[in-house]
């Protein structure tokens, strides 16, 4: 019992320390490595489609909003205690 008590203790000091600035540095960076590399593939991607309307564009956007809200949702669930 006394090293479920020890466990449960260090992981709260580990959880309620601030990431370092080197941390948020790096994260960051990665970060914007990986939006910057999907954004440039996705344009080269789609240069030769030919788009005559902006209905898919618009109907994905609602599926995806439809996809995210329901993870938002479904978070909130996951996280309720019992």
């Amino acid at each position: 019992m006394a090293t479920v008590t020890a466990a449960a203790t260090l992981l709260d000091s580990k959880l309620k320390r601030s990431p370092g600035k080197l941390g948020v540095v790096v994260f960051g960076l990665s970060l914007a490595v990986g939006v910057v590399y999907a954004g440039s593939h996705l344009i080269s991607d789609l240069q030769g489609v030919p788009t005559s309307s902006v209905y898919p564009f618009l109907v994905l956007g609602v599926a995806l909003m439809i996809a995210l809200g329901f993870e938002f949702v479904n978070g909130f669930h996951d996280t309720r205690t019992p």
